[in-house]
């Protein structure tokens, strides 16, 4: 499955962000495809590591999901190639592959990956992991998701703290006029 797209530009000037999916099970791809898509990416599909590797050559992308087990080339061998270039060294890689061991996994993510998942996955796993990617990649610590909710936890908390305040002052207020209406009988 070849699919290519150009930029769409967003609301404000931007380009959306590109990712190539470097997958050979044509289901999966689409799948992905169409839910980066759903979230305004800019999507290319290769099913073979040596057609990848033609494409990173001539245009990096944003980020690549990358499967280990491709015909031609192997993801692994992708991944280490793009880290010995210079100008796709911080590329953003998110390994997608059957291989599950931990052995596996840390060497998946010793040779580069940023990220790395087990088949089979949840797609809401897999686009949060693209979001948080993209974030570290950019030097955010957080994403600003993360960081807004912190935001309306802490006003939540706040609030509440008010409300407690307030509750108690009432109950004393409470307790204070019961009692000077008892003193008073």
């Amino acid at each position: 499955m070849n699919q290519a797209r150009k930029d769409v530009v967003r609301h404000g000037g931007q380009s959306a962000p590109r990712i190539l999916i470097v997958e050979d099970e044509a289901d999966l791809s689409l799948l992905l495809g169409y839910n980066l898509q759903a979230e305004g990416y800019v999507v290319e599909n290769v099913e073979r590591g040596d057609e990848a590797e033609l494409r990173l050559a001539e245009n990096a992308p944003d980020l690549v999901i990358l499967d280990w087990m491709l015909p031609g080339v192997s993801g692994l061998e992708i991944c280490r190639r793009l880290r010995a270039r210079e100008a796709t060294r911080t590329l953003p890689v998110i390994m997608v592959t059957a291989r599950g061991e931990e052995a596996e996994r840390v060497r998946g993510l010793s040779v580069g990956a940023d990220d790395y998942v087990v088949k089979p996955f949840s797609v809401p796993e897999l686009m949060a992991r693209v979001f948080s990617v993209q974030f570290m990649a950019a030097g955010v610590t957080q994403p600003l998701s993360l960081i807004a909710a912190g935001f309306i936890l802490a006003a939540w908390g706040v609030g509440v703290a008010f409300l407690a305040t307030a509750a108690l002052f009432f109950i004393a207020a409470v307790i204070g006029l019961a009692s000077s209406a008892m003193r008073r009988a």
